[in-house]
């Protein structure tokens, strides 16, 4: 076991390297019995449990702060387990045992104002999460707010029957007066009556998704996306999925609270495992032997080359350039990385599966563990790995390269039960490493790129030559080139300059991306989709085209770990991408930023400049979003222009581009 850590890590840091989706997003049914007579609750029952409390405990959307929760079922008692990627917190544990504590109380006397009192508890513990979902938080601007998109919506539309949109624009109206009375954004988080504003919200949030789900959908998909822009027509929906929810989840869990002894007790266990230390197997040279599948590869034995395994890496290094010394040594050096700064993370639902594999004395087993976000890959792939005696609703398919299992020898497990446990997780490495055998025989897959709406350019189509010009830059959000095209948007101006391009937009929301062919020609009569000759009436979107995937070479931000580009004289553009954010900056983009600072600086247009990307952790976002630091960019704004300032990115604070809770943080320098 000493070893099979590192391996795991540096086949993880390679798969993510490699295909950092290798399934999509996918869900899994559930059968209706369970063969096991013994138990009270049906394999169904316990997942509508689990997934109703998880659901109402979950206060907070930050990464760290993803739980994951199991029932066990004891001798006349409800065990509910719970664990979070990064350590129970005091608010999560008052905040569950308030609810808890009222479920027992509506098995012992059923009524009716439980209810009320229930989801009130869920709302004050969850408030943050309620109102990020209502479009109301600190953050965000009034026209992005939850019911303010829904009646966008609604004015947009009239091709449905009167009586649907009169049915759902009532629904609206109460939403509206509901809104109307919600306090300031600052306002006490434990005010009543705040709570019971939010409260009705959820009300009403529940008739639009229960009564009305499927006119809002037709009523989305009718809207043109210069009216609505497909990503907010999904935030949307979803929103008002997750309010949707509360109600069901609470009438829910009361109902099984008066129908099932098991919830006369109900007790509340913390789980929390670290992650296993690294340093050991990183500083033993022997260990390399024993590590990933590339340092496998490296130190194979001679009898075994030739083999399958052998002649994919070669063919697959061969494509790709580089040596499998170098690949080898970049996994390395990520895992060392990671562990110097303690961020690896043993996921919840691992914790949980761990802490009850390691137990003899449960009479009843969890078998469902649900997260408050879907499974990732390797949570979901672990699960497979086990034994089947685990089921978790859906995975979202991602590989996330901090993932690291706990220390086994740390758990007191008895040891038959650790030798079963280290076999299993051989059998995960192994599955792992197949996977990598997989996509490597296939060749490595770019990822499939945002919808180009989504994708923020700083390339511009061409450099004005006067200083003056990067002095201020305007940006404008593009209207849609045509009515029918499917990925052209506007921010949602109606304004005449909504529409209006010049050469001078330095930064822009792209519209859907352009043929080669319509690209202009650079001076040396090659196709260039930066640098067109001319602009004339009829190329009025030509500004505005990204620029190709083959040409903008794609770098895919993790959290927390600057990256940098070096752009020479002859570079053009790259593509930077978290999950929310997508920025297109070109090195001409870099200058104009800079131009205005550059009188000093001789014949800058041979200089290199370094520019540095990183996407901001938790901490870093959070002080970003309470101070005025730097230059901010708001893509969810409603903005018709933004002015950047001369030399914004060679600042201290550089520019921030924010979505959502996503801030990337842009600085740049010359060498």
């Amino acid at each position: 076991m000493q070893f099979a850590p590192i391996r795991l890590a540096e086949n993880i840091a390679l798969l993510q390297k490699i295909c950092d989706e290798p399934i999509p997003p996918t869900s899994y049914t559930i059968s209706n019995g369970d063969g096991n007579n013994e138990r009270v609750l049906s394999l169904r029952q316990e997942r509508e449990v689990v997934e109703s409390l998880s659901y109402l405990s979950t206060y907070s959307s930050e990464p760290g702060n993803v739980l994951a929760l199991c029932i066990e079922e004891g001798n006349h008692r409800l065990v509910v387990s719970v664990a979070t990627n990064s350590g129970v917190t005091p608010n999560l544990e008052t905040g569950l045992n308030s609810l808890v504590k009222l479920l027992e109380k509506e098995h012992a006397a059923p009524c009716t104002d439980h209810f009320n009192f229930l989801i009130r508890r869920a709302v004050k513990h969850g408030r943050a999460r309620v109102v990020r979902y209502l479009g109301l938080h600190s953050e965000a601007r009034p026209h992005v707010a939850t019911a303010a998109r829904l009646g966008n919506a609604l004015s947009h539309d009239a091709q449905l029957p009167s009586r649907d949109l009169q049915d759902l624009a009532e629904v609206l109206r109460q939403l509206s007066e509901q809104f109307s009375q919600c306090p300031s954004r600052t306002g006490s988080s434990s005010a009543p009556d705040n709570i019971d504003i939010l409260v009705s919200i959820l009300d009403v949030a529940d008739k639009i998704w229960m009564s009305h789900s499927d006119e809002l959908k037709i009523i989305l998909d009718h809207l043109q996306n210069n009216q609505m822009s497909p990503t907010d027509k999904e935030s949307l929906m979803t929103s008002i999925g997750h309010l949707g929810r509360y109600k069901p989840a609470t009438s829910r869990l009361l109902k099984y609270a008066r129908k099932y002894s098991l919830f006369k007790k109900i007790e509340l266990k913390l789980v929390h495992m670290n992650p296993f230390d690294l340093s050991r197997a990183l500083a033993d040279r022997n260990g390399r032997f024993e590590s990933g599948l590339l340092n496998q590869y490296l130190h194979r034995p001679t009898d075994s080359q030739g083999s399958m395994t052998d002649s994919t890496m070669r063919a697959f290094i061969h494509h790709h350039g580089g040596t499998a010394e170098v690949w080898a040594h970049e996994s390395r050096t990520k895992v060392e990385k990671y562990q110097a700064e303690n961020g690896y993370k043993v996921h919840a639902e691992i914790q949980l599966i761990l802490h009850y594999e390691s137990r003899q004395n449960v009479v009843h087993a969890p078998r469902v563990v649900k997260s408050s976000k879907s499974a990732c890959f390797l949570c979901d792939l672990f699960i497979k790995q086990l034994h089947g005696r685990w089921y978790t609703p859906k995975t979202h398919g991602v590989v996330y390269d901090r993932w690291m299992l706990p220390d086994l020898a740390s758990l007191g497990i008895q040891p038959d039960r650790l030798r079963d446990l280290e076999m299993r997780i051989d059998k995960f490495n192994a599955a792992v490493e197949d996977l990598l055998l997989d996509e490597m025989a296939k060749g490595k897959r770019r990822k499939k790129g945002p919808r180009e709406y989504d994708i923020f350019s700083l390339a511009p189509s061409t450099v004005r030559s006067d200083a003056s010009a990067a002095s201020h830059e305007t940006i404008k959000p593009i209207a849609a080139a045509s009515r029918d095209a499917p990925d052209a948007v506007g921010r949602g101006s109606d304004s005449p300059e909504g529409s209006s391009i010049s050469l001078d937009n330095a930064i822009k929301p792209l519209s859907s991306c352009h043929d080669s062919e319509d690209s202009a020609r650079d001076d040396n009569g090659t196709l260039s989709p930066i640098t067109p000759a001319t602009l004339g009436p009829d190329d009025a979107m030509a500004d505005a085209r990204p620029i190709p995937l083959e040409i903008a070479p794609i770098i895919d931000l993790q959290m927390g770990v600057p990256h940098t580009h070096k752009f020479k004289p002859e570079t053009s553009a790259i593509r930077l991408h978290t999950p929310k954010i997508h920025i297109e900056l070109s090195r001409c983009m870099a200058e104009k930023f800079v131009s205005g600072m550059s009188t000093g600086i001789l014949d800058s247009s041979s200089r290199v400049i370094e520019v540095e990307a990183e996407w901001l952790d938790t901490e870093k976002t959070g002080r970003v979003s309470q101070g005025d630091e730097g230059w901010k960019v708001d893509l969810d704004e409603h903005w018709n222009d933004l002015t950047a300032p001369e030399g914004v990115l060679f600042g201290q604070l550089g520019m921030q581009v924010k979505r959502k809770r996503e801030v990337v943080r842009l600085t740049a320098t010359y060498l």
